[in-house]
């Protein structure tokens, strides 16, 4: 999922700074990402220094503790976009509470009186759908 954020952000002419494991990072660079090592003590620091206005936009796999990181890293006017929660996947707690979880965080973050915006991308929106949902949705 990071690889194709990436192209459609590059093809757009977007900065990319992503997180990655240094074995990753040569790959990343040739995309035209600037790569930070994710296992960083302080990977927010590392992004800060690239970027200390903040970003314009986060997208985050993992959810758990690094959604806040996540959204103390936008601007002003930046958006965070949670697409998975795969840092509670080996987790004891059920799914469905570490979700609903989430999607109250992002809801509340999005009440706040503040320019920026939260929100959870379900990559599987079109699962079950006919040929022509699915595109629909994946185009949206």
């Amino acid at each position: 999922m990071g690889s194709i954020l990436v192209q459609l952000a590059r093809h757009a002419g977007v900065r990319v700074i992503g997180t990655a494991s240094p074995r990753h990072h040569e790959a990343l660079r040739e995309l035209g990402v600037e790569p930070i090592d994710y296992r960083d003590p302080d990977v927010a620091a590392r992004v800060r220094a690239v970027a200390p206005d903040g970003v314009d936009a986060v997208f985050d796999h993992l959810a758990g503790k690094s959604i806040t990181v996540s959204h103390r890293l936008l601007n002003r006017t930046g958006t965070l976009v949670s697409y998975s929660i795969a840092s509670k996947l080996d987790d004891t707690t059920p799914v469905l509470l570490s979700f609903l979880h989430l999607m109250a965080k992002l809801a509340f973050w999005n009440y706040l009186p503040t320019r920026k915006h939260a929100s959870f991308y379900n990559v599987w929106s079109g699962a079950g759908k006919p040929d022509s949902a699915k595109r629909e949705a994946f185009r949206a």
